[in-house]
């Protein structure tokens, strides 16, 4: 028996216009939604808090309601991730864990605290470092998913019938302190530890996407079941009719509005008798052989090419990129200046480390100035808004930012 796991992230970053949200709901969210009602099908889903505050404020809780139908029915099982997809390998072990944290708080107020009660964790771009285990020490999450090239650098290679694991939670104490910088339990995230200090075992388990499989469907590259089944035989032959199980992670945007007309395939795929659907929690249930792993550093975006030459994050910070190099620039003056402030400041610095900014600035292969002026906007208003900061610090900023608009326009 194939099992296959659909993963779908679904996001638009704090700086999107409005109707593009709207509309992105209609072409997408909406139709995802039918056909998991229809089909009776599941799925597992990432939606970061930045995108369930925007269903809010523009009108759709109509989404937000049928994902919290599906969640009970059992067909939507929901993931932690980053607050505002921030690219978590590139900021500091404490801002990773906020971005976490706060995620957490912000979706259990928006879809429930029995709707949103995540133990697997999807890294923003499935960016890794050994930074972010590292982290995940101080929370309870039992899986994560990263692409296939954090395994061995080549794609082919991870064992399907084989849960991964990293016992990296030995003799890890979950403590009471406030994480600094996090606003308090009234208007805020506590502590992900937040109780009284234990001790836990558990070992992470590491799930790898296909990362061919899962690039065909999310370029349109199989359009019909037929085809489908017909690349999974020519990547896996006779493992194919075994046991075994397949991930396919891509964006949500994917079905009805990246590719047009490509839902018809999601709804074939829910539908055929002779896959059997599963969720991230529920590989462990089916599949029981254990191997320990230490994943290597990598990002969805990764290519081999980049990755022998150890650049680690292509798309969000490119060696000799002057835009990349102002973005982080300002991004570290930010941070600095942020491990004090509160209120509005705070707010700002936890929206303006969304990576769309880095990514838009790439050239690989879009460009979009627009959305790279938005994000360097939010990370200066923050530093303004500062009261800790001084007027230097605040004058380094601006002109940060405008060697910024410089370049872009």
């Amino acid at each position: 028996m194939l099992y296959l796991l659909i993963l779908l992230h679904i996001y638009q970053p704090p700086t999107q216009d409005p109707k593009i949200t709207k509309k992105i709901s209609q072409d997408s969210y909406r139709l995802i939604l039918k056909i998991l009602a229809e089909t009776k099908g599941k799925i597992t889903l990432n939606i970061p808090a930045s995108l369930s505050e925007q269903l809010i404020t523009t009108g759709e809780e109509d989404v937000i309601r049928g994902i919290i139908d599906l969640v009970k029915r059992k067909q939507i099982e929901l993931t932690a991730t980053s607050a505002y997809h921030a690219l978590l390998p590139l900021l500091p072990e404490s801002e990773i864990l906020r971005q976490i944290t706060l995620n957490n708080y912000l979706n259990k107020k928006i879809l429930g605290e029995k709707i949103y009660c995540p133990d697997g964790l999807f890294p923003p771009e499935l960016a890794y470092s050994n930074r972010l285990t590292r982290v995940l020490k101080q929370l309870k999450f039992q899986r994560l998913i990263l692409s296939e090239f954090a395994y061995k650098r080549e794609l082919g290679k991870v064992k399907h019938d084989v849960i991964y694991i990293k016992d990296n939670t030995k003799n890890v104490i979950l403590g009471t302190r406030q994480l600094a910088g996090t606003p308090e339990s009234d208007s805020g995230p506590a502590s992900p530890a937040g109780r009284q200090a234990r001790m836990t075992k558990i070992p992470l388990q590491i799930f790898f996407r296909d990362d061919r499989l899962s690039n065909a469907v999310a370029l349109s590259q199989v359009k019909t079941l037929s085809k489908f089944n017909n690349l999974i035989k020519s990547l896996y032959g006779e493992e194919s009719k075994r046991d075994r199980y397949l991930i396919i992670a891509i964006d949500g945007e994917t079905f009805g509005h990246h590719q047009v007309g490509q839902d018809k395939l999601l709804l074939d795929i829910l539908r055929y008798y002779k896959l059997q659907l599963i969720t991230f929690s529920e590989c462990g249930k089916y599949f029981h052989t254990k191997e320990e792993i230490s994943p290597l550093i990598c990002s969805w975006g990764s290519t081999l090419t980049d990755l022998r030459k150890k650049i680690y994050w292509p798309k969000w910070s490119y060696p000799g990129n002057p835009i990349h190099k102002l973005q982080w620039q300002l991004t570290r003056l930010a941070l600095k200046l942020g491990k004090n402030s509160h209120g509005e400041s705070r707010e700002l610095l936890d929206k303006g480390l969304h990576s769309d900014q880095y990514w838009w600035a790439s050239h690989k292969p879009y460009w979009h100035p627009q959305m790279v002026e938005k994000g360097a906007k939010l990370l200066l208003e923050s530093i303004k808004l500062n009261t800790k900061a001084s007027t230097t610090e605040k004058n380094d900023a601006l002109s940060i930012y405008c060697d910024i608009l410089k370049i872009i326009n």
